[in-house]
């Protein structure tokens, strides 16, 4: 069995690493390390490894970062993760809904349910909605072209981060790190939990302790205690502002438009393939 100081859970932006580590921490009652790696951090290094309870092992540790970065964080001879990778449309979607107003949501609604009636008994609130909306489209436009060929600062493109990952994982043999897909995640969590940590080699927690704490951090408990008033056992930390939207597999069909699909298609097609997403490029035309 292997003892390390911590367990690294890492992904893009967006593709639920939250939510993993949440579940890890509970699943395993490790404590997470407060000053993670990320992009206040890059600047001010030293305060990434403060905070921790050196009493407990293993301490978890939530990441975007790319390899080479989190190497200056990293002090153990063996390194244990769980990456998490999501479909690139959806992390697209969640991404811009976290980055900008929610009120873009609506907007971003494909179909305009604007019917003749009320274009005709309100044409001044029928105007300012498809102003809007034609904002909304032009931002997302913006932010996905941005992160599909620049990448999400400093953490690069979706493929990129995917790749350089694996291939860290490939080339170095004394480190253990699981990939599962956040997909895999939502519709299998307690079984896709015990894959992850059962590659990283260290002991599963019981059956009933991980039965538990799937249930308390469900997506579906997790929605509704966000929608809900009564404070009571509600982990607010799982879906601070921003964090937890829908959690639904596919909402890009919801939102995303030809021209989207086709920068998505162009520049990441072959990754989704490669991942099981879509098998060819016929997928823009069902949208």
């Amino acid at each position: 069995m292997i003892n390390n100081n911590s367990i690294y859970i890492v992904g893009f932006p967006k593709s639920g690493t939250v939510w993993l580590t949440r579940l890890i921490c509970d699943g395993m009652q490790a404590p997470r390390a407060s000053g993670m790696p990320g992009d206040e951090e890059k600047v001010n290094r030293t305060n990434a490894m403060l905070s921790l309870d050196e009493g407990a092992r293993p301490a978890i540790r939530h990441t975007h970062l790319l390899p080479h970065d989190l190497a200056d964080y990293r002090n153990e001879e063996c390194e244990l993760g769980i990456y998490i990778y999501r479909d690139l449309r959806d992390v697209l979607i969640s991404g811009f809904m976290h980055t900008h107003s929610a009120e873009h949501e609506v907007l971003l609604t494909r179909r305009d349910e604007t019917s003749l009636r009320e274009a005709l008994t309100d044409p001044w609130v029928v105007m300012k909605r498809k102003y809007w909306r034609h904002v909304s489209r032009r931002a997302f436009g913006r932010f996905a072209t941005r992160v599909c060929q620049e990448g999400w600062h400093p953490f690069g493109t979706w493929g990129e981060h995917i790749n350089q990952w694996r291939a860290h994982a490939a080339a170095n043999t004394r480190s253990r790190i699981a990939f599962i897909s956040y997909e895999e995640l939502r519709n299998n969590t307690l079984i896709t939990l015990k894959k992850a940590i059962g590659v990283l080699g260290i002991e599963i927690p019981a059956h009933e302790q991980l039965v538990t704490v799937v249930e308390r951090y469900s997506a579906e408990r997790l929605l509704k205690a966000k929608l809900s008033h009564d404070a009571v056992d509600r982990p607010l930390d799982v879906y601070a502002p921003g964090t937890l939207r829908k959690a639904i597999i596919g909402d890009y069909r919801n939102h995303m438009r030809r021209d989207e699909a086709c920068l998505v298609e162009n520049t990441h097609g072959k990754m989704l393939r490669d991942l099981g997403y879509v098998d060819n490029g016929n997928w823009i035309n069902e949208l």
